[in-house]
């Protein structure tokens, strides 16, 4: 007969295994997928089972310490898109301790890109670029270019989520370098994931497009389902500032049948948003608001504080551009609540300005300059070309206050 704990340490390794298989079928195409996904559903509650018990005798012998540390690097994709941050979080430091302790630096590498993206989604930008920063000190010491490339995309991220753009972008295109001279597809599909975003976010829309259509040339060509739907929906970003809507939102479906099939809620929300943002480029304000509505709801239920964010902003220029300027001011408000927690100088700066904006239509041209002011001074600093628009405005506000 066998003890207790031999048969909870069978019970905890089979189920990592099963963890494991589930999260390989899950980043197949088709009908992989979804098997994939229901064997992940399936077993749910025995793979928590499992990771609980090695979490609690991970310190008592090497063989828990090591399913342990698998628990959490053999489910990335499935994990992500089905734990919050915060538990997420609990998994993976509990699994960096214990790879920790059987001295498994390759594997605590991997654990701590993970942990970086974890953070970030939370909210805590310097703690996930501490964990970013200590992946690429253990890729260097390893000579392993794979996590150095992996690291410098995830710093990319990081910077992008700042509003630190051109730092970002930097980072990215490292990343692409090392990714394509070791011919990882994978990574190389992040890294112009990345740059497209760089380059979106200052409207150079055709290296934008150029990025993303190769992004999508590679996410299907090596079956990550995930990846084709973020690829999508940027395509779907740039088609939208292109005026071409119709587009849009046949990619905007491509990918919400993506993100659902999956069962990919930060996918979903960020889809749901670039609706809104279509259906208002359309003039359609009312739909524009229940779309941005359903994604603020998921991003706050799953804990995207980045999403959260991003949504709040659009929220915030749909009242105004409607006129409704004391809503706009409420939503600005609420937006910097959020993008000074994630530290976006970028976004910090738009919700500034586009307040100041609010504020003088409702006659509060004093406030307006103050608050247009702190927005000038933040674009200034991070070098945003558009500091010019804030300065020309203050300057028309000034000369009209001395008439």
């Amino acid at each position: 007969m066998i003890s207790l704990r031999e048969a909870g340490l069978r019970h905890a390794d089979f189920y990592e295994n099963v963890l494991y298989e589930a999260d390989l079928l899950f980043m197949r195409r088709g009908e992989d997928s979804r098997r994939g996904l229901d064997l992940f559903e399936l077993n749910w509650s025995n793979i928590q089972a499992g990771q609980s018990w090695s979490e609690r005798h991970a310190d008592e012998d090497e063989a828990a310490a090591r399913v342990c540390s698998g628990y959490a690097g053999s489910g990335p994709y499935l994990l992500d898109i089905r734990q919050s941050p915060r538990e997420n979080i609990r998994w993976l430091e509990a699994a960096r301790a214990s790879a920790r302790r059987l001295k498994d630096l390759e594997g605590e590498g991997l654990l701590l890109g993970n942990l970086g993206w974890a953070y970030s989604r939370l909210g805590d930008l310097p703690r996930a670029i501490e964990r970013y920063e200590e992946q690429r000190e253990i890729a260097l010491a390893l000579g392993d270019r794979a996590g150095e490339a992996s690291a410098l995309g995830n710093l990319g991220s990081a910077y992008f989520v700042q509003g630190d753009v051109p730092k970002a972008r930097q980072f990215y295109q490292d990343s692409f370098t090392v990714a394509t001279e070791i011919g990882d597809r994978y990574l190389e599909s992040n890294a112009l994931g990345g740059l497209g975003n760089t380059y979106g976010v200052v409207d150079e829309l055709g290296r934008a497009l150029e990025c993303y259509e190769r992004q999508l040339v590679i996410t299907r060509e090596t079956g990550n389902r995930r990846d084709e739907g973020n690829a999508l929906n940027s395509l779907a970003v740039i088609h939208r500032k292109l005026g071409d809507t119709e587009r849009a939102l046949s990619l905007c479906d491509q990918r919400l049948s993506i993100a659902r099939e999956i069962g990919d809620r930060m996918g979903e929300a960020s889809t749901l948003g670039n609706m809104g943002l279509i259906y208002k480029k359309l003039g359609e304000a009312r739909r524009a608001a229940e779309y941005f509505g359903k994604g603020l709801n998921i991003a706050r239920e799953i804990g995207d504080t980045y999403g959260e964010g991003v949504t709040l902003g659009n929220l915030g220029q749909l009242f105004y551009e409607s006129g409704e300027m004391r809503r706009a001011v409420e939503y600005c408000e609420r937006q910097l609540a959020v993008v000074r927690k994630l530290g976006n100088r970028l976004s910090e700066g738009s919700a500034l300005y586009r307040m100041a904006l609010a504020l003088d239509a409702l006659g509060e041209r004093e406030r307006a300059v103050a608050v247009a002011e702190s927005a000038l001074n933040i674009r200034e600093q991070i070098k945003d070309p558009r500091a010019i628009r804030v300065r020309e405005q203050l300057a028309l506000w000034r000369s009209q206050m001395t008439l």
